[in-house]
């Protein structure tokens, strides 16, 4: 018996535990089944209101001078005299003597003319005297003869005219000596700078032929490239009705070491091509006194704008109203913004697109005040899906940490 005891014993044992295993699988709570939270893409916002903007068209371009010119001389000579600012890099105002002309020559003409002038006076003081013997004769022949026919040849016309016309011919060869003399000395035709010279004393030059290259120093102009869409922002003289004095302005900024050289500029005419490559407008901005070489102007005593320089030009434009400005790269496939609504969700926005600069663009329909817009990458976008921002996720991260702690 004891025996069998023993045998049974832990196999009661065993089957009492699985009962109570059993048991107690088959009394336990089901658990509470929760759907996963919908945490949402992790987008940078901002927040857009309207207002009026001006815009700014930004180009570039190269340094030209509004004026040059080959200074030639109209008569043929020997040099006999030039000015020491005759070099590349000298300055000359207005009128100033450059270049003289041998014009001993021309002088013996004058006297000349001179002394052909003096003879012809005098003829034709003679002719006149004879001319008034002809005419009281004449008048004491027609009382005789009782005719009232006057002849010209009798009265000496003729020969009056001809006197006449030989003292006009020596007064005009006496202005041609003149003229010649006038010429022999060449003259700066505008406040200008040598770029190049040509002609030193002693040598011969002949009409036509270049003696110096200057350029003009009071006006630089820079040509720019711009979309000729944008043309319709600026006010430029002769399109439309358009003024000069209500020309857009203009900064020209020339990068060097140090501080850049900065030039206050107007846009004055619009080319009337485009550049043969990229099919863009040129549009002319003239700079007031860019050499800096004007005693009482602004930039009096700054460093030069060079002609050929490269240069950066921001235009001023014309007034956008009731627009708002959003980052160039927040405009997605040229006419779509994404948005952030209240619900926190992806909301695609149809834009119009009034002005679009090189870093942002003016939108006049399809967003609101305070909307708020997606400027981050958002990869598969769709419509209506869950969005939130780094605040919120620091939020949700203070939260768990906070739930750990207790």
């Amino acid at each position: 018996m004891k025996r069998v005891l023993r045998t049974a014993l832990p196999i009661l044992v065993l089957l009492a535990g699985i009962a109570v295993l059993f048991a107690l699988v088959g009394t336990r709570p089901e658990p509470e089944r929760e759907s996963p939270e919908e945490t949402g893409a992790v987008v940078d916002i901002e927040v857009v209101e309207t207002r009026d903007h001006d815009v700014e068209i930004a180009a570039s371009g190269t340094v030209i001078p509004a004026r040059r010119v080959a200074l030639t001389p109209e008569i043929a000579g020997r040099v006999s005299w030039i000015s020491e600012g005759l070099v590349p890099g000298g300055r000359f105002e207005a009128g100033e003597l450059m270049v003289r002309l041998d014009d001993r020559d021309h002088r013996l003409a004058m006297r000349q003319r001179d002394a052909e002038i003096d003879s012809a006076r005098t003829e034709l003081e003679l002719e006149r005297g004879r001319a008034d013997v002809a005419q009281r004769e004449w008048e004491l022949f027609e009382g005789a003869q009782g005719e009232d026919d006057e002849s010209a040849l009798a009265l000496r016309e003729p020969q009056l005219q001809t006197a006449q016309a030989a003292l006009e011919a020596a007064e005009s060869a006496r202005s041609q000596a003149q003229l010649h003399i006038e010429r022999s000395r060449l003259s700066a035709p505008f406040n200008a700078l040598v770029t190049e010279k040509n002609v030193d004393v002693g040598q011969h030059v002949n009409p036509g032929e270049p003696v110096a290259t200057l350029i003009g120093t009071d006006e630089f102009w820079v040509e720019v490239s711009i979309p000729s869409q944008q043309i319709r922002w600026l006010d430029v003289p002769g399109v439309g009705a358009t003024a000069a004095e209500d020309a857009s302005s203009a900064q020209i900024r020339q990068r060097a070491d140090g501080e850049p050289i900065v030039r206050e500029g107007y846009v004055k005419k619009l080319l009337g091509d485009v550049e043969p490559r990229g099919r863009m407008a040129r549009v002319l901005v003239a700079v007031d006194d860019p050499l800096g070489l004007g005693e009482d102007g602004e930039n009096a005593g700054d460093l030069p704008l060079l002609s050929g320089s490269y240069v950066e030009v921001a235009m001023e434009g014309r007034e956008v109203t009731e627009a708002i400005e959003i980052p160039r790269h927040a405009l997605r496939d040229g006419g779509r913004v994404f948005t952030m609504n209240d619900d926190d969700r992806l909301a695609v926005r149809e834009v119009t697109v009034a002005w679009s600069g090189q870093d942002s663009v003016l939108v006049t329909d399809g967003l609101d005040d305070g909307d708020r817009i997606i400027v981050s990458p958002l990869s598969a976008p769709t419509q209506g899906m869950k969005l939130r921002t780094d605040d919120d996720s620091d939020d949700g991260l203070a939260d768990a940490t906070h739930r750990d702690a207790g």
